[in-house]
């Protein structure tokens, strides 16, 4: 123990994780005493009975963790509940809480977490309890029970701390911690009262500590701490009143949002059930309807092979056509020629009957000429002269060119 006590102001790790659970705690008012009395004290063992999300532990490991204490902390806790948590356990895992705060907060504190009935784990405990914290069930006979079972595990220089003994009333009666701590205070000696966040009875071993913790708690130091930390709380209370009463508010709201969408999704829903049947009879034609196209695509691939083969014989006329087109062009071309030979061939044979007629008609004026000419010559010359007017083409034996 130091020879002067040490007061501080500490930050909770804690509250990073689970600000208002911690920081709006029933023990919310007590911590800076509980950090500060490790500090002080630095008591080498704590046992705690009855943890539930861990607000009291996690002061004596901040201690611990920030002055680099050698500090073992037991809790032991059931995590059922009682009369006045049980709330709390229907409506959260507290367990799973308490154990994620003390591995992310806390991981290199030396802590021994025992889920059992305070029995059981006394069973296992060995002594040399430096402080006993006792914040189990509230009736009498089992806050009585707790510290007789425990108290001569509490070293001679050692404490027990018992929580909620205040005669604040719990709904309508007074708890049964409030009832045995006026019994322990008439038989203990070495007692002190910290009257704030429910009240923490200190039954002290020896008077030296209980002097060093009394002149510390008549300055009333934690009582205005508490009082500023409830106001803090109450503050803190009212704003979530208000955020509360606002969500209630648009919770109602969303939840006509959610009846309108429910009925709107159930309409939906008998759409789609109309639909469904719908499909199931187009579905029905569209499978008839696939067999047809199959024997259909049957077909024509059926005509295809046949097309394919008429295609070929097409092609085959075609080039059948352009040969004899071609053959055609040819003769075509021939029997112009033919023509040409044909109209000159008659021309010529024009020619001739013209020469013909023009040879006979000369014919003709020669055979009817010699008795003309002899008539001539006798008269004139004789016969066998020449005379002025004959022919010379006679005399020579030619024949006259035919006139033009």
């Amino acid at each position: 123990m130091r020879e002067k006590w040490c007061f501080h102001q500490p930050k909770y790790a804690c509250d990073r994780e689970y600000g208002e659970l911690y920081a709006c705690s029933p023990w919310s008012g007590l911590r800076d005493f509980a950090y500060d009395y490790v500090v002080s004290v630095q008591p080498k063992r704590v046992v705690e009975l009855g943890t539930h999300f861990g607000s009291s532990a996690f002061a004596f490991l901040q201690a611990a963790a920030d002055h680099h204490l050698d500090l073992e902390l037991t809790v032991a806790d059931t995590w059922e509940g009682d009369l006045f948590t049980g709330a709390d356990y229907r409506r959260e895992d507290v367990r799973s809480v308490f154990s994620e705060v003390l591995r992310s907060c806390y991981p290199d504190q030396n802590v021994r977490v025992r889920k059992m009935t305070f029995d059981e784990a006394a069973e296992l405990d060995e002594g040399g309890i430096g402080l006993l914290h006792i914040d189990g069930s509230h009736r009498y006979e089992d806050v009585r029970h707790d510290y007789l079972r425990w108290k001569d595990l509490v070293s001679e220089d050692g404490a027990v701390f018992l929580h909620d003994t205040a005669p604040d009333l719990f709904g309508e009666q007074v708890l049964g911690s409030h009832l045995f701590w006026r019994e322990l205070q008439a038989e203990e000696p070495y007692t002190l009262e910290l009257p704030v966040s429910g009240g923490l009875g200190i039954v002290c071993r020896r008077k030296e500590l209980w002097t060093f913790l009394k002149d510390i708690l008549s300055c009333g130091r934690y009582e205005q701490n508490a009082l500023q930390t409830d106001m803090q709380n109450k503050d803190r209370v009212r704003r979530q009143y208000f955020r509360i009463r606002d969500l209630l508010r648009e919770q109602e709201r969303l939840k006509k949002d959610l009846a309108e969408l429910e009925e709107y999704c159930r309409g939906k829903e008998r759409y789609c059930r109309e639909l469904e049947e719908s499909a199931g009879d187009f579905r029905a034609v569209f499978d008839g309807k696939d067999a047809y196209i199959g024997e259909l695509e049957q077909t024509i691939a059926r005509y295809r092979d046949t097309f394919a083969g008429k295609d070929r014989y097409i092609r085959e006329l075609e080039a059948r056509c352009s040969q004899e087109e071609a053959l055609t062009a040819e003769k075509d071309r021939y029997l112009r020629i033919l023509e040409k030979e044909l109209l000159q061939e008659r021309r010529d044979l024009l020619t001739k009957e013209r020469r013909i007629g023009e040879l006979e008609r000369h014919r003709k004026r020669e055979e009817n000429r010699p008795d003309e000419a002899e008539e001539q010559e006798y008269g004139t010359r004789g016969p066998g002269s020449a005379g002025l007017g004959a022919d010379p083409g006679i005399r020579d034996g030619s024949i006259p060119a035919p006139l033009p």
